[in-house]
């Protein structure tokens, strides 16, 4: 059920703005492999992408791959890693104890006409043993720097790049 714009006897329109940032969804997952995404990215920008491993004690290999949004570009691989473009991996291993590292990264830029939230999908196998990466899995597609991008029963929800903020306005029209 939509809701419908509500004038008031003064003609002034009730909003409800919300200001979004940093929306990324996430699973808690303690002392497993974790990713860390920024919450929001911008179409044509590069940004790191940051694997915990999270290694368990008396380890003897790990292998590590992830897959970031179909048709972003990948660069600077850390640990020797290498970017598997057929199958759209992001690959490190195979790794013996005790050179596991803490955390592996890499670096990958939206394309320019990206407009959507995108996920990102990954596992970490220790002794074969394979583990879903956790933490940030997905985040929220570019934020107009201000604009309409949808209406509530309170009103209009209006995205203004930055910072989070739920306040109800009454704007003079």
């Amino acid at each position: 059920m939509g809701s419908r714009w509500r004038f008031s006897s003064d003609r002034s329109l009730r909003l409800a703005v919300v200001v979004l940032a940093n929306a990324a969804w996430s699973t808690a997952a303690a002392q497993l492999p974790s990713r860390a995404l920024p919450g929001t990215y911008n179409a044509g920008a590069t940004f790191t992408v940051t694997i915990t491993l999270n290694a368990p004690g008396g380890l003897t290999v790990a292998g590590v791959q992830d897959r970031p949004p179909t048709g972003w570009a990948v660069s600077n691989i850390s640990d020797s890693g290498s970017f598997d473009a057929q199958n759209g991996l992001v690959k490190w291993g195979p790794f013996f104890a005790p050179s596991v590292p803490g955390s592996v990264h890499y670096d990958v830029t939206a394309p320019s006409g990206s407009s959507s939230g995108k996920c990102f999908a990954g596992t970490v196998s220790f002794d074969g043993q394979d583990q879903t990466i956790g933490g940030d899995l997905c985040m929220a597609g570019p934020v107009p720097a201000i604009g309409i991008i949808g209406q509530s029963l309170l009103g209009a929800v209006i995205a203004i790049s930055g910072v989070v903020v739920i306040r109800k306005r009454t704007l003079k029209l």
